[in-house]
């Protein structure tokens, strides 16, 4: 790039985020879920290819970006807290900078009007980028803020984007998650989390309670997966802390899962707080339930409490046999046939495009095949089967699964 650029632009956002992209290259994310780009096997393939540059603000509300090819001026130098740096291939002669409303999804509403603001594009020649992106703590240069905590005419933007040609994308390691670029730097003091779990990046495994709320179900909830299924009506039930268990069989010693509950539209927006064990246990009446499976579950105990089913429970982990790279190689092949062919996949997974996208970028056995299972047509029987076998074993069944279905 010759020219000089030099020139700021103001967005702001409600999703801690802001984007810059061109929507037409984005044009295969128009089916894709709503907040796609919160997956990072999703949002690391437009890093890769230069698509997209996106970054974590920390916080709502607005900001500023100065974009600029001549570098950081003394002053930004000094108040740079965190960098990034993106691919970025121009091939339509502009950008736009979105604060989340108008990344292509398939909740968009009218895209033509959410692009026909100019004061959110940027005019840039088509070409191979390094755009590196700076967060500066412009509020602590002193001056910066006046009496009432606003900007003062001369303070610093929030962010700088320094956009250098490249010969080749390929110089550049792009980001695999959408990078925390807030200018406040964090410590683990700032974090529920206990030290030693922020400081290795590990996810923390709570305790498990010594009950809970038991939901008896039709079929078996595989860890990992969000899911949001439908209630019986006036089936009212409890959870405890957000949490309950659910499993397809209810003798003791079965397997079940632990689900974590996200989100519960209700018939009726009342609901009784009664004080167990002193954890907070909330009775509801709703129409389905949202959330996530977080783990399997033995359950050692069954009982009836207020004409609920309540269990004790112990951890479970299958057993721990490790599986050949060509084995799962094959049964990500039969899963993307299966996925591109089979009309019965296609009508009960939502998304499913996406679907078969997060399982084809799996590399976790156990993982692999909870997916996997769970977009399968098995019987609840075949599911439950299938939650004590180690990881090879779980791996072959699938696998025989597959072949079975992609042969009829």
């Amino acid at each position: 790039m010759s020219n000089e650029l030099n020139f700021e632009l103001s967005g702001g956002t409600d999703v801690a985020k802001w984007f810059l992209f061109h929507p037409e290259d984005l044009a295969h994310r128009w089916h894709a879920p709503p907040s796609w780009w919160i997956e990072d096997f999703a949002v690391s393939k437009e890093f890769a290819a230069g698509s997209l540059v996106a970054v974590s603000t920390g916080k709502d509300g607005g900001f500023k970006i100065r974009f600029t090819n001549r570098g950081l001026t003394e002053r930004e130098q000094t108040y740079v807290r965190k960098t990034a740096a993106f691919r970025l291939r121009v091939l339509h002669g502009r950008l736009y900078l979105d604060g989340g409303w108008a990344v292509p999804e398939v909740n968009q509403i009218n895209p033509e009007e959410c692009y026909s603001s100019d004061d959110a594009w940027i005019t840039l020649p088509n070409g191979d980028y390094r755009a590196t992106v700076y967060a500066i703590a412009w509020f602590e240069e002193p001056g910066a803020m006046d009496e009432n905590g606003y900007s003062t005419p001369q303070a610093l933007t929030t962010y700088v984007v320094e956009l250098q040609s490249v010969a080749s994308l390929e110089e550049i390691v792009p980001p695999t998650s959408i990078p925390d670029l807030d200018p406040i730097l964090y410590t683990f003091e700032d974090s529920d989390l206990p030290e030693a779990a922020w400081l290795t990046n590990e996810e923390y495994t709570e305790p498990l309670a010594p009950v809970y709320p038991l939901l008896y179900w039709h079929e078996v909830i595989f860890p990992g997966i969000e899911q949001e299924f439908s209630l019986e009506p006036d089936a009212p039930f409890e959870v405890v802390d957000g949490q309950m268990v659910i499993s397809y069989s209810i003798d003791e010693q079965a397997i079940g899962t632990l689900f974590s509950v996200s989100q519960m539209p209700s018939r009726n927006m009342c609901y009784l707080i009664y004080s167990y064990h002193m954890e907070r246990l909330q009775r509801y009446d709703y129409d389905y339930l949202q959330g996530v499976g977080t783990r399997l579950v033995r359950l050692n105990r069954v009982f009836e409490k207020e004409e609920d089913l309540w269990v004790e429970v112990e951890p479970y982990e299958p057993p721990p046999v490790s599986v050949d790279l060509c084995a799962i190689a094959r049964l990500k092949q039969l899963f993307a046939d299966y996925a591109d062919k089979n009309a019965t996949y296609q009508e009960r997974i939502q998304f499913h495009h996406f679907y078969a996208e997060r399982v084809a970028s799996l590399t976790n056995p156990r993982e692999l095949g909870w997916f996997i299972a769970n977009a399968i047509d098995f019987n609840g029987d075949q599911q439950q089967a299938l939650l004590t076998l180690s990881d090879a074993d779980l791996i072959e069944a699938l696998t025989q699964a597959l072949e079975r279905r992609l042969s009829e």
